[in-house]
């Protein structure tokens, strides 16, 4: 019975040039130290993707294995993972969703942000969209 699945991937966290002005003084130093500028001018970060996470609902009375549960049991093939192909930041891209961004926020991520450029100065934000129009959450493996 299958009661959960998850899918990793060593893929670069890339940002664009444009919305690399875009994110905080503060995240660009956390993350400056981890990756490196692309011929197109773009900042790429060696990173591994959780590209899928999700449960069997189908036996969700039963409660075999929870969100978190499987979420461990994936940081335990990301760290293998990592042992073989490098990577200094875990990323998920999540669906606009209240209970997913909650879930990944509980279990230590952090959303990317970006200063809305119109209103620079004042502290408004906005959440990074990814090419997909997802948001988008990050933690260091040295975390899990």
């Amino acid at each position: 019975m299958l009661v959960g699945y998850f899918s990793i991937s060593s893929k670069p966290l890339t940002i664009s040039k444009k919305n690399w002005r875009g994110l905080s003084k503060s995240v660009q130093r956390k993350l400056m130290p981890m990756g490196y500028r692309t011929e197109q001018e773009n900042y790429a970060v060696s990173s591994i993707l959780l590209g899928q996470l999700g449960l069997n609902f189908q036996y969700h009375d039963i409660h075999l294995i929870t969100g978190a549960e499987l979420l461990s049991l994936a940081y335990k093939t990301i760290k293998v993972a990592n042992e073989v192909v490098g990577g200094l930041v875990l990323y998920v891209e999540v669906d606009d969703e209240p209970h997913l961004r909650e879930f990944y926020t509980n279990n230590g991520f952090s959303q990317l942000v970006m200063k809305r450029l119109e209103n620079s100065n004042n502290g408004h934000t906005h959440p990074y969209l990814t090419a997909n129009g997802q948001h988008l959450f990050t933690k260091k493996i040295s975390d899990l």
